[in-house]
């Protein structure tokens, strides 16, 4: 399964990198960061699959491991650096990698579907709580109210 998505998912990229290529000109360095987180989040969403294939539970530190990857922020983020001729101590640089992790988690957080509430309700149903106990517990939500 986890091929086979690759395969599609790789299908249409050298169509879209010659055309990125004629906008932003030889930024190797934020290209190839491009290439690194899109490859983390396209492998995120098929492990994202597959747990839902064999319904594997992940726990709340484990699913959010994942979850910044299948949300989709960081290939976004290098996407917007591509052409900017940003030097590689920017990238790597561990501030820069904070605050990128942080801005995933947000968008993990706040782009919430049903799909990535499964893991959610799952853990819920482990626990014998209710739902709004589970958000409020990893943070979602806020409030006493919610048990």
């Amino acid at each position: 399964m986890l091929k086979c998505l690759l395969d599609t998912t790789f299908l249409h990229l050298p169509r879209f990198f010659l055309r990125t290529l004629d906008v932003v000109g030889d930024d190797t360095i934020a290209i190839e960061q491009f290439i690194t987180d899109f490859d983390a989040y396209v492998k995120s969403v098929a492990q994202e699959a597959d747990d839902r294939v064999y319904n594997r539970i992940r726990n709340v530190d484990d699913y959010f491991v994942l979850r910044r990857d299948t949300c989709g922020a960081k290939p976004s983020f290098s996407f917007f650096a591509l052409g900017l001729n940003l030097p590689k101590a920017v990238f790597d640089h561990p501030l820069m990698g904070s605050l990128i992790e942080c801005a995933a988690d947000l968008v993990a957080i706040t782009n919430v579907s049903a799909t990535s509430l499964h893991p959610l309700i799952c853990l819920r149903q482990r626990l014998t709580h209710t739902l709004g106990y589970a958000l409020v517990r990893i943070g979602i939500l806020e409030g006493p109210g919610w048990s």
